[in-house]
C-alpha cells in the first residue's frame, strides 16, 4: 500500500514539474544581467592605429603628420561599468587601469586626464554625463576610441590626440568638443550617419593638426580658432545647420584630394563659410591628385553684405597646390539636398533648385592655380579689383553659370571687416 502512494505522489510531483517546465517563459538576452564590456587590446583604436592594416588608411597615410607623430606609452582607463550609466563619468570607479607594460587590468587609482589614453570598449550601452551634453564640465583624454555600439553623452571633452570612432550602430551627443594641444593627431569616424557635435572646435597650437577621416557634420558652427584643421583624402564635411563655418585669424582648414564641404541643409542667409585665417586646397607636399569641392547654398532671399555663400576676409587667403591643375581642382557648386516632404512640394523643390546659384566675396589673398567655377550668379563673385584675377592660372567655367565667365565677377570697395 506504502508503495502505491510514493508511486502516485512521485507522479504528481513529476506532472507539477513538467507543468511549470512547460509554462516558464523561456529566458531572453534581455533577462540576461548586463556585461561589462570586453576590452580587446589587439584591435585598432585610435592608442593602437595598426597602420600595418592598410585598407584602414588612405593611400598617402606615410606622408601624413598624424602618421609621423610619435606618441610616448602612457596609462590606458577602459570603461568597465556594466549596462547604461549616468553621472560622474571621470569617477575613478568607473574605470580598469592598464599601466605600461601591464596586460591586466586593475581598479583605477584616478580618473581620465589629458595624460591618459581612453576606450569604450564595444558594447550596447550608454554613458552619459550627469547633465549631459548640456551641463558644463570638462573630460581631459589624450587618444579617445568609442567601440561600436556605444553612445556617449558629454559636454566639453578636450582632445590632446587621436580619436576613433568605430564602425557600427554608436552615436554620441557631444557639447563643445574641443582638438587641442601641440601635437598632430587624427580624428576618424566610421560610421556615415548623423554624429551630434554642437559648437566643436579646434583649438591646436601653432603647427599642430588634427587630419579628419570619414563622414563628419554637426550642430551649430564648427570653428578652427587656432592650428590646423585637415579635411583628409575623400571625407565629407556636413558644416553646421545654424552658424558657419569660421576660419579665424590664427587658424588654417586644409582640404586634401577627393575631400567636400557642405552645409547640413538649406540656409537662405548668412555665409555657409567664412575665411579670416588659411583655406589650403592641397599643399606642397600632399598636392591635390583629383578635385576637391565647396557647395554653397544660394542666398537670393538675404538682404545684408554677409549673405553670401563664403566671404574671405581681407586678413584670410586661399591657395590652392595641385599636381595637375588641369584635372586636380578646387570646384565651387551650388549644394544640393533630398527633396523632402509629399510628391508636389518634392517637385516644386526641384524646380526651384534650378534657378538657385551662388555668391561669394574674395576679399583677401588668392592664389589659384587650379579652379572650377559653377552655378554662379551674374555679378556673384566679389573681387576688390580688376588685378586680382591676373595671377590666377588654370580657372575653369562650368555649363550651368547664369552668364558669360567675366559677368561672374563684380568689382566693390565694400569689404566687411
Amino acid at each position: 500500500m506504502k508503495s502505491h502512494i510514493l508511486t502516485h505522489r512521485f507522479l504528481a510531483l513529476l506532472i507539477t514539474t513538467a507543468f511549470f517546465v512547460l509554462c516558464a517563459k523561456p529566458a531572453s538576452a534581455a533577462d540576461a544581467p548586463a556585461a561589462a564590456p570586453v576590452y580587446d587590446p589587439k584591435a585598432p583604436s585610435a592608442h593602437n592605429p595598426c597602420y600595418e592594416q592598410k585598407s584602414l588608411w588612405p593611400e598617402d597615410v606615410k606622408k601624413t603628420a598624424y602618421y609621423n607623430e610619435k606618441w610616448e606609452p602612457v596609462r590606458l582607463l577602459v570603461w568597465a561599468k556594466k549596462g547604461d550609466f549616468k553621472g560622474p563619468v571621470d569617477s575613478p570607479d568607473n574605470w580598469l587601469e592598464y599601466l605600461p607594460g601591464e596586460s591586466a587590468g586593475k581598479p583605477a587609482t584616478k580618473g581620465p586626464d589629458a595624460k591618459t589614453d581612453v576606450v569604450f570598449p564595444d558594447g550596447n550601452y550608454k554613458v552619459e554625463g550627469p547633465g549631459g551634453w548640456e551641463e558644463y564640465g570638462g573630460f581631459p583624454v589624450r587618444h579617445l576610441t568609442q567601440g561600436k555600439g556605444v553612445h556617449l553623452s558629454l559636454r566639453n571633452p578636450s582632445v590632446v590626440g587621436n580619436y576613433w570612432q568605430c564602425e557600427g550602430p554608436a552615436a554620441w551627443h557631444i557639447h563643445e568638443p574641443r582638438w587641442v594641444g601641440n601635437r598632430h593627431a587624427f580624428a576618424r569616424n566610421e560610421n556615415r550617419r548623423t554624429i551630434g557635435f554642437k559648437i566643436p572646435s579646434v583649438n591646436k597650437s601653432e603647427g599642430a593638426s588634427v587630419e579628419f577621416l570619414g563622414y563628419w557634420n554637426n550642430q551649430d558652427g564648427w570653428y578652427v580658432h587656432t592650428g590646423t584643421m585637415i579635411l583628409g583624402p575623400d571625407v565629407t564635411f556636413r558644416g553646421g545647420d545654424r552658424h558657419v563655418m569660421n576660419i579665424e585669424e590664427a587658424g588654417t582648414l586644409v582640404m586634401m584630394s577627393g575631400a567636400t564641404f557642405q552645409l547640413t541643409q538649406r540656409r537662405a542667409m548668412w555665409m555657409d563659410m567664412t575665411i579670416k585665417g588659411k583655406l589650403l586646397v592641397g599643399t606642397p607636399e600632399r598636392p591635390l591628385t583629383k578635385d576637391a569641392f565647396i557647395y554653397l547654398n544660394d542666398k537670393s532671399g538675404g538682404t545684408k553684405p554677409t549673405d553670401r555663400g563664403m566671404i574671405l576676409s581681407p586678413q584670410g587667403s586661399i591657395a590652392v597646390t595641385s599636381a595637375d591643375p588641369k584635372k586636380a581642382r578646387l570646384v565651387f557648386a551650388l549644394a544640393k539636398y533630398p527633396p523632402k516632404g509629399k510628391a508636389e512640394e518634392q517637385a516644386r523643390q526641384k524646380e526651384s533648385e534650378k534657378s538657385q546659384k551662388i555668391t561669394m566675396s574674395l576679399f583677401g589673398k588668392v592664389d589659384f592655380n587650379g579652379v572650377e567655377f559653377n552655378d554662379v550668379r551674374t555679378g556673384g563673385i566679389e573681387i576688390t579689383g580688376a588685378d586680382v584675377r591676373a595671377g590666377w592660372k588654370n580657372v575653369f567655367f562650368g555649363s550651368n553659370n547664369e552668364d558669360k565667365p567675366d559677368t561672374l565677377f563684380t568689382i566693390t570697395s565694400n569689404k566687411p571687416k
